[in-house]
């Protein structure tokens, strides 16, 4: 589609593959990703008693003294008490709060429509005003960098969010 299009391919791919469209048949992954993505593909209640019980399963196969059931609200102490090292001077790290994410998703939802309406306008009025065929083709040529600055801008939001995680 359009983001294959504006340079992401290995973006839409891995989004395809792990949102259950492997193939392109909608098949989804198998194992453990395959499991969450069909439980929250039914709901945010199938997707939370999903959660409940892999929490369970894990709890019942995992000795307590390996196990830390851990909730990062609750910050460094409980994290460095299990693994018996002394606490961070510094803020616990957030490098997936729901605003950024929503924020980058909203990005890419955004500059993907302007291009595709960008890019439909330009040929309608291409084709339907231009009578030279010089300035048809030059119409035309300019859906390339549309597309491709549209690729760019969407690729900038995804890194940014991704080398957040790498900075730790």
């Amino acid at each position: 589609g359009f983001v294959s299009l504006a340079g992401s391919r290995m973006l839409c791919q891995y989004v395809q593959r792990m949102c259950g469209g492997s193939g392109g048949k909608g098949e989804f992954p198998p194992g453990i990703f395959g499991e969450i993505n069909r439980a929250l593909n039914n709901g945010e209640e199938a997707g939370i008693d999903f959660f409940k019980s892999h929490k369970a399963e894990v709890c019942s196969r995992v000795p307590a003294s390996q196990l830390l059931v851990f909730d990062v609200q609750e910050g460094w102490e409980p994290l460095c008490k299990f693994l018996d090292v002394p606490i961070p001077d510094g803020p616990f790290p957030n490098i997936n709060n729901s605003d950024e994410v929503r924020l980058v998703f909203n990005t890419i939802k955004t500059v993907a429509w302007l291009a595709i309406l960008g890019v439909s306008v330009l040929v309608f009025c291409t084709v339907l005003y231009c009578t030279d065929y010089t300035f048809r083709l030059l119409g035309l040529g300019t859906m390339w960098p549309v597309l491709w600055g549209a690729g760019k801008i969407i690729k900038v939001a995804v890194r940014k969010q991704a080398e957040k995680s790498k900075q730790l």
